[in-house]
């Protein structure tokens, strides 16, 4: 919940400012710049770990477990976490550099790594809840609607809609944590 939150958060934030910014939009940074943009990029570091955690949480969940596609659906899920996480480290530890320098093409690469991971992950874990039976009502759809939203998110990335994707994929990951809330194992 905490990652929903403040994703959710940062896209509606970092939507409002960017017409507003000083900061060119070729910069991992954009639209945020000095302490702001270090204060935030720690904000969202701190989220991925949230994040992280619980995906692993969610990997050891019976109903994911219980297929080896879910297995290793969620072991994909949990590395695409881990990319990103890694986005976060380059995006902090060079905020001012330009998307096409080196350090801008690991940032963009790890996110975009990370996608297809998580929405790879997603996908297979939600057929294998589905498959499994174990859970029923709107929670057995979640994992599902987490890989179909990152599926639709990987190309958004790329454009001025990224904000508004993340905080759709916000809503998504919220919606799981409720559901790892709700069928955690007994």
């Amino acid at each position: 919940m905490l990652y929903a939150g403040i994703q959710i958060d940062a896209g509606v934030v970092i939507g409002a400012l960017r017409s507003t910014s000083t900061v060119p939009d070729d910069r991992l940074n954009f639209p945020l710049s000095g302490n702001l943009a270090t204060t935030a990029e720690l904000g969202w570091g701190v989220s991925q770990i949230a994040f992280l955690i619980a995906l692993v949480a969610f990997s050891r969940l019976t109903a994911v477990v219980s297929s080896r596609s879910g297995r290793v659906g969620g072991r994909a899920a949990v590395l695409g976490g881990g990319l990103f996480l890694g986005g976060h480290l380059v995006c902090l530890l060079f905020p001012d550099a330009r998307l096409a320098d080196p350090s801008g093409v690991a940032a963009a690469s790890l996110f975009l790594i990370g996608s297809v991971f998580m929405a790879a992950g997603f996908i297979a874990t939600g057929i294998a809840v589905l498959r499994s039976g174990l859970w029923s009502g709107w929670t057995r759809y979640t994992p599902l609607a987490v890989g179909a939203w990152m599926v639709v998110m990987i190309p958004l990335q790329f454009t001025a809609l990224l904000q508004l994707a993340v905080a759709i994929h916000a809503l998504t990951v919220g919606a799981l944590a409720l559901t790892i809330l709700v069928e955690r194992d007994e």
